[in-house]
């Protein structure tokens, strides 16, 4: 990491290198600490990313179906109504005979 050199064995600190390269050492020391943090986070399942995946699940239920069902799924079958069904085109002709669509979220 900035001193330190390859050698058949291990790690070895080279002979022309005095001293260590600073800033190598200050980006390694940060980045080990923010990765045990991370870590301690996972283990304890206290860490953000299990946050999002529960605000994931919690807008997927959120969909709710022409019933007035929640959909986990955030998929709209083909057939069924939605408030687009009714809308009309420019040219003020009633569209709600034409295709259905599924929509994906």
């Amino acid at each position: 990491m900035g001193y330190t050199a390859n050698v058949q064995d291990g790690l070895s600190f080279p002979d022309n290198i005095i001293e260590p390269n600073v800033e190598k050492v200050r980006e390694l020391a940060a980045d080990l600490y923010l990765a045990r943090v991370e870590i301690g986070d996972l283990v304890k399942g206290k860490h953000p990313y299990f946050g999002l995946r529960e605000l994931d699940d919690k807008a997927a239920n959120a969909i709710i179906s022409p019933q007035g069902e929640a959909k986990g799924d955030g998929v709209r079958v083909d057939g069924d109504t939605n408030p687009f069904d009714r809308v009309d085109d420019q040219s003020g002709e009633d569209v709600s005979d034409g295709p259905k669509a599924t929509v994906c979220l």
